[in-house]
């Protein structure tokens, strides 16, 4: 099967990923881990595990557009109505227009006022973790690990979802939007 995710740089899933996650939680993902992302992914969600097909796409897509996945579906899904939350996701939001290094700093700024568990927060902290040092300023520069700015996104979609009224249609609502970022890029945008 040729892939049609052209934002996807890898050619087999377990290349996004690696085995503990085809293992994950203690769900043995019986699936064939060289097949492709797209693949996996459209495998995950036909044995009904769409929490690891959220977390595989986050991990398996570009950390900006796993960021802008999980922003859009916030913004989208659950608009936060504390301030200390919306000014946060709008600061990720401006970052995700404009990702600079002062902007990715701001959204941790602003996450710092939210709770740990809101969308929001997980959010900002995904737009973090995407790149530059996470040490302070003024610091010797920290990587992020690689994975962690996916998995952030992915816990912000999570969350987002579980607090639904009807948290499988969210679910199938950033499953699709998250499958045309894998094809389209930043070009497919939910809520724009």
């Amino acid at each position: 099967m040729v892939s049609q995710w052209n934002r996807v740089k890898w050619s087999r899933a377990n290349q996004a990923v690696n085995a503990a996650f085809l293992d994950s939680a203690g769900q043995r993902v019986d699936l064939d881990a060289s097949a492709t992302p797209e693949a996996y992914f459209m495998a995950l969600r036909a044995a009904s595990q769409q929490d690891l097909a959220i977390t595989f796409l986050a991990l398996a897509l570009p950390r900006l557009e796993a960021v802008v996945w999980a922003a859009d579906a916030v913004r989208t899904l659950a608009p936060p109505d504390g301030s200390s939350e919306a000014d946060t996701l709008r600061a990720v939001l401006q970052w995700t227009e404009d990702p600079s290094e002062a902007g990715r700093r701001a959204a941790a700024d602003a996450a710092q006022h939210c709770e740990t568990t809101s969308p929001a927060w997980l959010t900002a902290m995904a737009a973090f973790y995407s790149g530059g040092s996470i040490a302070p300023a003024d610091c010797e520069p920290l990587p992020a690990p690689l994975d962690a700015a996916g998995r952030f996104a992915a816990g912000a979609i999570l969350v987002t979802c579980a607090g639904l009224k009807d948290p499988d249609a969210g679910l199938e609502t950033c499953l699709e939007a998250g499958a045309r970022l894998a094809t389209e890029g930043l070009r497919a945008r939910i809520g724009r």
